[in-house]
């Protein structure tokens, strides 16, 4: 049976345990490696087939916990307690329940029963870890802090006591005590074994007053295989060396091309004047991967280097395409709309407009002309006839994007509305049926 279970063949391992049921060794061991296998309708088939000893009806709760019963698993969760069996996985069964359901005021009530209600029960020390780290994810703080309060208060020497400082180190960071979470990664230091979890806790709450101070444990930390890739992500967050920035998101490049951009964004906004212009091509690498997430930071980048360069209109484009192709960005709310207003009053040639005429002769382009004049949004294109008994006159209205509006889907121009009207003169309303004629637009930047 044993060697049905390990090459999958769950029918044949049944088979076998069918000739030998009463033999509770090969229902426990039938039942607990289907379980493990994921296997939970055959393994409820087999306990309903069965009587409702206590061993059975814990085994049946996770497999409703599993199979995201909880309403299942509950009651018999309850029983369980109410028979004071398997305390640590019944209690831990249902909060675990209650939280990936949301459920914070029967995860509160478990929790606190969990703290005065039950005494001391075999493996309490974990479930109070355990339910700790659940109540930090709920946002239950309070609850988080009593929990492993108690843990050192009972179980001072527990094996789980790296456990509890790294929980408590977190709980002080969540908190802004910051010098008692550098207090606990100290003493989880001082209890020996891997320093590599109490070095990031140390650097992630030194962070916050002295960034340098934690950069330095970060550059440690990328030696280590766990925490390489988390290290070198803060490193490029938060460090203002622009060398070790560019370091750290180089390490993604071939890894994560989001993080690999968003480390080149942090890089260059540390540089000024020609090395900024000498990573162009980064910049123009970054607006070809249409990573919505870093182009507003590349079009700004963009702009800055074409100010150093002296091209102020060219600049202006590249500040404006950020502004309003990506209005709800965060760079858009500081340093987009500075520089729009600074161009907007400075340029008339920040946008233009192409028109065509269409006609049975073909299209006939009319020359473009500057659409954005201070605060201007609309422009009036005209051309007459030849003879000049027409006057067809193109009337042209441009809506520049606002965060309602869409784009289009390559982000590079805008979506407007165009309202063409043709004028005629009263003598060829009198002796030709009217005809508009259309007007064909499109915005584009110098």
């Amino acid at each position: 049976m044993l060697t049905y279970l390990k090459l999958d063949k769950h029918d044949e391992a049944v088979k076998i345990y069918r000739k030998h049921f009463a033999d509770m060794q090969f229902f426990d061991t039938l039942t607990e490696s289907l379980f493990l296998a994921g296997d939970y309708r055959r393994v409820l088939d087999l306990l309903n087939s069965t009587d409702n000893e206590p061993k059975n009806l814990l085994l049946k709760a996770k497999v409703y916990t599993s199979m995201k019963r909880y309403d299942d698993a509950e009651p018999i969760y309850r029983t369980l307690i109410a028979k004071n069996y398997a305390i640590f996985d019944s209690v831990y069964g249902l909060l675990s329940g209650y939280a990936a359901r949301n459920m914070k005021t029967e995860f509160l009530k478990t929790g606190e029963m969990s703290l005065t209600g039950l005494g001391r029960f075999e493996r309490k020390d974990f479930l109070l870890i355990q339910a700790a780290r659940l109540a930090i994810d709920l946002k239950e703080i309070d609850l988080a802090t009593k929990m492993v309060n108690r843990f050192f208060g009972e179980f001072p020497d527990s094996q789980y006591v790296r456990e509890g400082y790294l929980l408590r180190g977190r709980l002080f960071k969540n908190t802004g005590r910051l010098e008692q979470c550098i207090a606990d990664a100290d003493r989880l230091m001082a209890i020996g074994g891997s320093k590599e979890d109490a070095l990031f806790l140390k650097a992630d709450c030194t962070e916050a007053k002295d960034s340098a101070a934690a950069v330095k444990i970060y550059l440690q930390l990328t030696e280590s295989e766990r925490f390489r890739e988390l290290a070198n992500s803060k490193i490029a967050e938060v460090s203002r060396n622009p060398a070790e920035v560019l370091k750290s998101a180089e390490y993604f490049k071939d890894k994560d091309s989001e993080l690999y951009y968003t480390g080149m964004d942090r890089y260059l906004s540390l540089l000024d004047g020609a090395e900024l212009v000498k990573n162009e091509q980064t910049v123009k690498d970054m607006l070809v991967s249409k990573n919505v997430s870093v182009m507003p930071g590349a079009y700004f980048h963009q702009g800055r280097i074409l100010e150093v360069k002296k091209q102020p209109e060219q600049a202006a484009a590249a500040y404006m395409k950020g502004y309003y192709l990506f209005p709800e960005s965060k760079i858009c709310e500081t340093k987009f709309k500075k520089k729009r207003s600074i161009y907007i009053r400075s340029s008339e040639k920040l946008l233009r407009l192409r028109c065509w005429r269409r006609s049975s002769a073909g299209n006939r382009e009319i020359p473009s002309f500057p659409l954005l004049k201070g605060e201007g949004r609309s422009g009036h294109l005209s051309e007459n006839s030849r003879a000049g008994s027409r006057g067809r006159d193109c009337r042209v209205r441009l809506r520049l994007p606002r965060s309602d509006d869409l784009v289009t889907s390559n982000r590079t121009s805008c979506q407007f509305d165009v309202h063409a009207r043709a004028l005629q003169s009263k003598a060829s309303l009198r002796t030709a049926q009217f005809h508009p004629w259309n007007c064909l637009c499109q915005a584009f930047f110098p």
